[in-house]
């Protein structure tokens, strides 16, 4: 294998070429694919990553082959990048074909033309953030100076992938707030209708509601959803559009 290795970029250049992108999502997967530019020889990856307590995904691949690698660890609920974000410890296979830990997803990836992989766990203040995992197609191709270079690009790209994930942290957390918005627009629509209907006020025209959803085995907006749909004629409109503050 050829010794000319790329240069590494720096965290400042990370963060201007990410930044050129619109969506979190893009910018996830940029940094995948400038993670298989790290060494000389092709290679594929995926980045893991385990949003405080939720279950492992992959949230961005270099390509189809990383992803369809990691989906069968998430299958099997073991293989390198799983057991790397679980331990906090570097995982290097160097003969995939031969290696006794992998069980049936090891004679998978061989199936799928995986001959070796590597997986590098990311940590920031204690806790694992991520997983970087590299899938070869020849064995033996993780050397000391390919697993040093794949260990410097991950500690170069974990302020930037704290960044990230505190962006998706916050999106996720926009749209359940819009949701729930939505939601109570539409259980006081439905609040007004039983108010007038049942000559009762807001209180009492909620504990009828909810007594509704109880018998129905319903969400409440879905029950307030149908009954202004029953009035109406038309399904429930939300009125001014929610707005994310600037």
């Amino acid at each position: 294998m050829t010794d000319s290795f790329p240069r590494l970029p720096s965290p400042g250049e990370i963060y201007d070429l990410l930044v050129s992108l619109e969506t979190v999502e893009e910018q996830l997967n940029e940094l995948a694919r400038l993670s298989v530019r790290v060494l000389p020889e092709q290679v594929h990856c995926g980045i893991t990553m385990r949003h405080r307590g939720r279950t492992p995904v992959t949230v961005a691949s270099s390509d189809a082959v990383a992803l369809q690698l990691d989906e069968l660890q998430y299958g099997y609920d073991d293989g390198p990048c799983l057991r790397s974000l679980r331990t906090g410890e570097r995982i290097v296979v160097q003969d995939m074909a031969s290696d006794p830990r992998w069980g049936e997803y090891g004679m998978q990836a061989v199936a799928n033309g995986v001959l070796s992989a590597m997986a590098v766990p990311v940590e920031a203040n204690g806790e694992r953030l991520a997983a970087f995992n590299f899938y070869g197609d020849k064995p033996h191709m993780f050397d000391d100076d390919r697993i040093t270079a794949i260990e410097s690009f991950a500690q170069q790209a974990t302020g930037m992938l704290r960044l990230l994930r505190r962006f998706s942290d916050q999106e996720h957390t926009t749209g359940q707030l819009r949701q729930a918005l939505i939601s109570r627009a539409v259980i006081d629509q439905a609040i007004g209708i039983v108010m007038a209907q049942a000559r009762c006020d807001a209180d009492a025209a909620f504990e009828i509601l909810r007594r509704a959803s109880q018998q129905r085995n319903r969400k409440l907006r879905d029950v307030a959803a149908d009954m202004i749909t029953a009035i109406t004629g038309e399904p429930p409109r939300m009125g001014r559009e929610f707005v994310e503050p600037a």
